[in-house]
């Protein structure tokens, strides 16, 4: 999915590979394994991608929303402290959060063993 998103992102944005890769001083090689899923770039390359091809990082990665009833009685202090910090972020904030939070999932989410939360 990153990949193919990063080619049209940057199709659109009518750059070849070697000028984005020059851009971004990084190889050739580096652009043609991102779009093909062999690699992807670190955050901070993500963050410069985003800004050559005028993107939000939220545009590469595919969210699926889950809607449930929430009760504000059910959170936590500590989970109302970080929606209130949350909320005083600007939009890129919002989005740095947003592509972390994404990654974070990915990376150490619970067993499912656990509860559904």
């Amino acid at each position: 999915m990153f990949g193919l998103k990063l080619k049209s992102a940057r199709k659109q944005a009518n750059l070849r590979q070697a000028q984005l890769a020059k851009m971004l001083d990084v190889s050739g090689n580096a652009i043609s394994n991102w779009e093909n899923g062999v690699s992807k770039p670190d955050i901070l390359t993500l963050e410069k991608i985003c800004e050559i091809l005028n993107v939000s990082p939220n545009y590469f990665f595919e969210v699926t929303k889950k809607y449930t009833e929430l009760k504000i009685e059910e959170l936590s202090d500590e989970e109302i402290k970080l929606i209130e910090a949350y909320r005083e972020l600007s939009s890129d904030g919002k989005d740095y959060v947003t592509q972390t939070m994404a990654m974070a999932k990915r990376h150490f989410k619970r067993p499912s063993y656990f509860s559904n939360n």
